[in-house]
């Protein structure tokens, strides 16, 4: 009942106002829907305001999956945001279809809200307007770059009153500088002229969209940069910017699921690659003190710190030893106690057109039970945890202001049986010349803990569980995570970081494909036909 006298409030405040207007800004529009409002619909309204989208852009949104292997790729196209010409407020306009939405970028727009339904979420606070048709749009003309005041901010500037605007984000370079926009398994994602030839569309199934790349600034913030598998600029051979610059878009909140949830309180969406102005020349303030980045170019090796240089990809791995870093000044050390073995195997980040993805001698693959991750007591309880181990000096950064971690990573494989039950939540910790551990938030998200996804995989019966489709949740392809360590470890003798699961939980699928939604299944000691994989592309130590 309650909800019923918001609306009609709701109607009559908007039925006064457009009465007493001619047309509403965005700004004006905003203060007469209260925040919580949800499925209200407008009877009488009417907006001006700059359009900062574009019809023919494929990164307007986060395409959904309707079912286990089907996108609705219209979304995106359906989608588009407008604005005030000052920058000052933004929402998101919804259409029916993707012919409904004509509006091109700089568009000074009129439209008639009658009829449509609008949401004015809490947090973060945002509105959005759905039910559009093209009969809305009553008045449209082309505009110019100009006419939209221009919005810099630094990452930490970023707030509420940004989102569904156009801004540029200065002082960025990519976190992950090895392959393309997006790390992904090509076999997965939808169609396009990015995978050229015949032959690549027979092994193309369209089930999944929409994966992010990191961006970081000088000062350690971090956003992410959602784009879209039908961005025909995704992978152009050329590979991800080496330097510093800027990027523009639409800033939104969009969670996904499929990267872990969490993708921090904002994100940025270029409209189109040129809304990345970022130097192709490598001239980023930060600079690598160590890193495991396995290019090729020393073959297929890795050098241990026990039994040195070791050639091959091996089925069987190593098992009890220290991985020795392959680039940086100073010398650092890769390790796990929990019983896995350590193989060379490949990453997702290749920019040739050609290629599903892979990369070979990309990855180093950690392969062992998951049992091996945790201690149990005598009745079955997890009383602990294993974990990854980096160890290195950060004496040659004895002048730096700042010190980061970033890598990528992804759990399993193509096979079904080697994507599930692995340690679902994650967390990184730092110990400083041996004194206690203390626990790093993500950059971007600001969050301690933080969901792992496996690489996808096909539709089989999986053991112990029966038959199985690809998760709606499974990932697309290789997260990138970045932690800012603390201002003691600058100049110490020895930095120890620990990455370790973040609870007694693993990952299990479900059977009912309709929910798009993890099933975190607790561990228990009798999971000896459960295996966990997870490859690290690349993880970089840097200084500024």
């Amino acid at each position: 009942m309650a909800r019923f006298f918001r609306r009609i409030v709701l109607f009559c405040v908007l039925l006064c106002q457009s009465a007493a207007l001619p047309a509403l800004s965005v700004k004006e529009f905003s203060s007469l829907v209260p925040a919580g409002t949800r499925d209200s619909l407008i009877t009488s309204a009417i907006l001006d305001a700059v359009v900062v989208s574009d019809c023919r852009s494929r990164n307007m949104a986060l395409n959904p999956n309707l079912v286990y292997d089907s996108v609705d790729i219209t979304l995106s196209e359906r989608t588009a945001y407008v604005q005030d010409a000052d920058g000052g407020r933004g929402v998101r306009l919804v259409f029916n279809s993707s012919e409904d939405n004509i509006l091109e970028r700089y568009d000074c727009v009129r439209i008639e809200l009658c009829g449509t339904v609008v949401e004015h979420a809490e947090v973060p606070d945002c509105i959005s307007i759905s039910g559009l048709s093209e009969g809305n749009i009553i008045g449209r003309q082309s505009g110019r770059a100009d006419a939209v005041a221009a919005k810099v901010r630094r990452i930490r500037e970023l707030s509420d009153s940004d989102i569904f605007t156009f801004v540029t984000i200065e002082d960025l370079d990519f976190a992950c500088k090895n392959g393309s926009y997006v790390h992904v398994y090509e076999n997965y994602v939808q169609y396009s002229d990015v995978l050229q030839g015949p032959a690549m569309k027979k092994w193309v199934n369209n089930r999944m969209d929409t994966w992010a790349a990191l961006l970081r600034d000088s000062e350690g913030a971090a956003i992410y940069m959602p784009v879209n598998s039908l961005c025909l600029w995704r992978k152009n051979g050329a590979g991800v910017p080496q330097g510093t610059g800027s990027v523009s878009g639409i800033i939104v909140n969009e969670p996904n699921r499929r990267y872990g949830g969490n993708m921090g309180p904002y994100s940025v969406r270029p409209v189109d690659e040129q809304d990345i102005s970022v130097a192709r020349k490598r001239n980023s303030p930060w600079k690598c003190l160590t890193a495991w980045v396995l290019d090729g170019s020393q073959g297929q090796a890795l050098e241990f710190e026990m039994l040195g240089v070791q050639t091959g990809v091996w089925k069987n791995g190593r098992k009890g030893d220290k991985v020795v870093s392959d680039e940086g000044p100073a010398g650092g050390l890769l390790w796990t106690d929990s019983d896995s073995y350590i193989h060379i195997d490949n990453d997702l980040t290749s920019v040739e057109r050609e290629k599903n993805g892979y990369d070979s001698n990309g990855a180093i693959l950690f392969n062992g039970p998951t049992l091996s991750w945790y201690d149990f007591d005598t009745s079955g309880s997890i009383t602990g945890t294993k974990a990854f181990y980096i160890e290195f000096s950060p004496k040659k950064a004895a002048k730096a202001t700042m010190m980061q971690l970033v890598f990528t990573w992804a759990a399993g494989d193509q096979d079904g049986n080697n994507c599930w039950a692995y340690p679902a939540q994650w967390r990184v910790d730092c110990c400083v010349d041996g004194g206690k551990w203390t626990p790093l938030a993500e950059a971007a998200t600001g969050s301690t803990v933080f969901n792992l996804r496996s690489l996808p995989w096909w539709d089989k019966s999986l053991d112990n569980l029966g038959s199985r489709k690809t998760p709606l949740d499974c990932g697309l392809g290789m997260q990138t995570r970045a932690f800012n360590l603390p201002a003691s470890a600058i100049g110490a003798r020895q930095v120890l970081l620990r990455l370790s699961p973040a609870g007694g939980t693993y990952v299990q699928p479900h059977t009912d494909m309709s929910q798009d939604v993890a099933s975190y299944t607790p561990v228990t000691p009798d999971m000896t036909y459960a295996v966990t994989k997870i490859r690290f592309g690349t993880i970089t130590i840097d200084y500024k």
